[in-house]
């Protein structure tokens, strides 16, 4: 359940979002950014038997995909 102090991402909303992502230098996440305050992450998983990415906004995981967003750079 969200709450005021920890609102609910939508997943589709942040691959719709422009974002900058910079090397994180971990192998695991290796791209970061911040966005409205929050640190975003990407975790590479174990594709192909796992989606490519999962995003993790503020620690938590928001969802999980295999195309890079069009609206985001590297």
């Amino acid at each position: 359940m969200a709450t005021a102090a920890q609102p609910s991402m939508d997943l589709r909303a942040c691959l719709e979002t422009a974002v900058r992502w910079h090397e994180s230098g971990n192998p695991e996440r290796p791209w970061r950014a911040t966005v409205g305050g929050a640190q975003w992450e990407l975790q590479v998983n174990d594709f192909p038997d796992e989606t490519l990415y999962t995003l993790i906004v503020g620690g938590r995981s928001v969802g999980h995909f295999d195309d890079w967003p069009a609206p985001w750079t590297r």
